[in-house]
């Protein structure tokens, strides 16, 4: 560090006549003195007592001399005490006044003593009146006082600072104090910067606060930001803790010089003080000169470390709170997650709430603070499009661009991440991929940024739930949370649901399959316990012709009895796996139309047209033609009025198709017709069936390696599908 820098001292005022230099006392004193003691001497040879009186009355004199002060006094005490002493040795020779002499000789020790205390006492209230400038030298006075005004000014700047730096962080107050600062040390700039990394992660200084002591002329621009490793020499001493000063641009080594030369700041001169935070080397405030010269003295080096100190303590406070009002913001993030979370669960597991989703999507909304949180499921259009339907909206209520059902098509980007099981998001507009984009602009949905997450339930997306906003914005960590959550929350409810209606529509299907057995036997039981009765109380009544016809009839009866039976029995083998098959090669068209045969004509005159190819397939006969039966029985149920049957080789299947001229099972409903104990019967005044014979068919004939399958062109048709035999069949024309 440079020396001191103290201005050179003004010139002395003269001092007043009387408080010229004390060397002048002393002298007039002495010379007095020696005036007395060789009046004294010349008198001794003609008067002894003249030469006593004189002797004595040096006393006074000395007393006299010391009122100019406490040298005069000590000086007059010593010459009074030698001529004393001459004086006694003289009259004691001569033998003359013996006393006198004695005491002339005695008084010689205490009277420079005396003259001293006398000069010292005289001088000492005379002093107290004096002012600084006759005590002590005036330049020296002028330093000191200066160095104090100095000090006093630095040290009401530093509380200044230190007053806005720890009561707030209002930036205005911090830059007036800094600005005070400045007035104080008589610097042209204060500039406070701190560390921290560009964009290419090099170490840095940024510029946080920069402050003029007074508008300069050139006007001067700020130094946003400087690189450490431009300024190495700087930054090495800064990092070890230490200040560093330079009084003019080439006291700087390279490259630091070129670095402030080529700076928009202009500063020529300056003192940097490091700024710690814990230990760490976190910024510096420098003291800016526009002009070169300016020095520092150790104390004011000292004093300016301080305001370093200060910074730090206050930048510690700063990352102190900071992290505190994260952990706070953590926390209150956490909760509420937990409360929308919670909110949701128990809205969408509490049995009594009429709806739940609604309570569940108001909780997401305040959770997340969007303006609208929305549920739509996916459904199909009577095109068979698939289409995303709202059925659930909290909050802003939709443009007329999001009522109804929304082709997918329109957002196939979205579609595609959704049904990845992928959340679809963007901030604002611009953010959407161009095909949506495209539709938004066409059908204005009122929100600028969404967030949607897909509802899958056992893997299958069936849906989506979404927030919204009125706003551009960024949907953070934590609303991607809470949507997740909830969309699990929502796929685990409606599998819930879904399975509270499956176990409904099961019970609704065991009382139908019992009214439906009921029905099934009561039908023939009837007709066979009633006619057995009859030929057993009235069989002489019957001629041989009644009874024939009436075993006929109770044989047939027992037939279907039996098919409702073995149904029954399969259905069940095959939920326990235990259904078995012995497939053989056989003609499919022989074993329908044996089976045609066998039916009663309430099952077969629908039967409009027959197209039996000789068709050779390997399964078991029993089982296909239970399934022959199902399936004309089906159709003759619930099929039009003109059935039509047709076995024929496709590829390498053999078919049987049994169709009809009927409205036909409707698509959303295809898939429910080969459920157990499921039927699609809506025609009014039909009973239905047990809901058995599509699902005993379907399991019969995958057993034998085939299918059974329905399919729907200008007829609706049931197609039984078994492998094709590969050895050649002949077959008898005339047959």
């Amino acid at each position: 560090m440079q020396g001191d820098t103290r201005r050179p001292p003004q010139a002395v005022a003269a001092p007043p006549d009387g408080a010229r230099s004390g060397l002048l006392r002393p002298l007039q004193a002495t010379l007095l003195i020696v005036g007395y003691a060789v009046a004294v001497s010349l008198a001794a040879g003609s008067s002894t007592t003249f030469l006593l009186v004189t002797s004595l009355a040096l006393v006074p004199v000395a007393a006299v001399a010391a009122t100019w002060g406490m040298r005069a006094g000590l000086v007059a005490g010593v010459v009074g005490a030698i001529a004393n002493f001459e004086v006694g040795r003289v009259l004691i020779a001569e033998g003359t006044l013996g006393v006198p002499a004695s005491a002339l000789l005695a008084m010689a020790v205490p009277l420079p003593i005396v003259g001293a205390i006398v000069g010292w006492a005289r001088e000492l209230p005379r002093s107290r009146g004096r002012s600084p400038g006759e005590l002590v030298d005036r330049a020296d006075l002028e330093t000191a006082l200066d160095i104090a005004y100095r000090r006093v000014r630095y040290e009401e700047a530093v509380i200044e600072c230190t007053r806005a730096l720890l009561t707030g962080n209002d930036r205005a107050e911090i830059e007036e104090a800094l600005r005070q600062l400045a007035e104080a040390v008589e610097c042209d700039a204060v500039l406070v910067a701190r560390n921290g990394t560009d964009e290419a992660g090099a170490d840095v200084a940024r510029t946080v606060h920069w402050v003029l002591r007074e508008p300069p002329t050139p006007p001067r621009r700020v130094w946003p930001s400087v690189r450490w490793s431009d300024v190495p020499h700087v930054a090495d001493r800064l990092a070890a803790g230490l200040p560093y000063a330079f009084a003019d641009l080439d006291e700087l080594p390279e490259p630091d010089r070129r670095v402030f030369q080529e700076s928009p700041a202009g500063i020529v001169a300056a003192l940097h003080i490091p700024v710690m935070c814990d230990g760490r080397w976190e910024g510096h405030v420098t003291f800016a000169h526009f002009t070169s010269g300016r020095t520092w003295r150790p104390n004011e080096v000292d004093l300016l470390r301080a305001v370093g100190d200060l910074l730090g303590t206050a930048w510690s406070r700063e990352e102190t709170m900071s992290r505190l009002e994260a952990v706070i913001a953590e926390r209150d993030v956490s909760l509420r997650v937990e409360r929308a979370l919670a909110e949701c669960s128990y809205s969408l597991l509490e049995g009594e709430t009429e709806e739940p989703i609604e309570r569940a999507l108001k909780a997401v909304s305040e959770a997340t603070g969007a303006d609208t949180a929305f549920l739509a499921e996916n459904a199909v259009d009577p095109e068979g499009a698939a289409t995303c339907r709202t059925t659930q909206w909290v909050g802003v209520q939709p443009t007329p661009g999001l009522r109804g059902d929304v082709p997918w098509s329109e957002w196939p980007n979205a579609q595609e991440m959704l049904r990845s099981g992928m959340p679809f998001e963007f901030g604002c507009l611009d953010d959407l991929p161009p095909v949506e984009r495209s539709y938004f602009s066409e059908h204005p949905i009122g929100f600028a940024a969404e967030l949607v997450y897909p509802v899958m339930v056992d893997g299958s997306w069936v849906g989506i739930v979404g927030i919204a906003s009125e706003q551009p914005r960024t949907w953070t960590k934590t609303d991607h949370q809470i949507l997740d959550m909830v969309a699990r929350m929502l796929a685990a409810w409606w599998r819930r649901d879904k399975a509270r209606e499956t176990l409904e529509d099961l019970v609704r299907a065991k009382d139908r399959f019992i009214a439906s057995v009921s029905h099934e036997l009561r039908t023939p039981m009837s007709v066979v316990v009633g006619l057995s009765a009859e030929l057993a109380h009235r069989w002489d009544d019957f001629t041989a012709e009644e009874i024939e016809e009436f075993i006929d009839l109770i044989a047939r009866q027992s037939r279907e009895v039996a098919h409702i039976i073995e149904d029954l029995l399969v259905s069940a083998r095959a939920q326990e796996t235990e259904l078995t098959v012995r497939p053989e090669i056989l003609r499919l068209d022989e074993q329908t139309q044996r089976v045609i045969d066998d039916l009663p004509s309430e099952y077969t005159w629908k039967i409009s047209g027959m197209d039996l190819e000789a068709t050779a397939t390997l399964a078991d006969p029993l089982r296909v033609r239970q399934i022959v039966r199902n399936l004309v029985v089906n159709s003759h149920r619930y099929g039009g009025e003109n059935v039509y049957v047709s076995v024929y080789a496709e590829g390498d299947e053999a078919v049987l198709r049994v169709s009809d001229d009927g409205p036909g099972v409707p698509p959303e409903r295809q898939d429910e017709i080969f459920e157990a104990y499921r039927s699609v019967n809506t025609m009014p005044g039909r009973t239905a069936a047990i809901g058995l014979g599509l699902t005993v068919s379907r399991q019969l004939a995958r057993l034998m390696g085939g299918d059974v399958v329905y399919r729907r062109d200008h007829l609706s048709a049931f197609e039984l599908r078994l492998p094709l035999a590969t050895v050649r069949i002949s077959i008898d024309a005339t047959a």
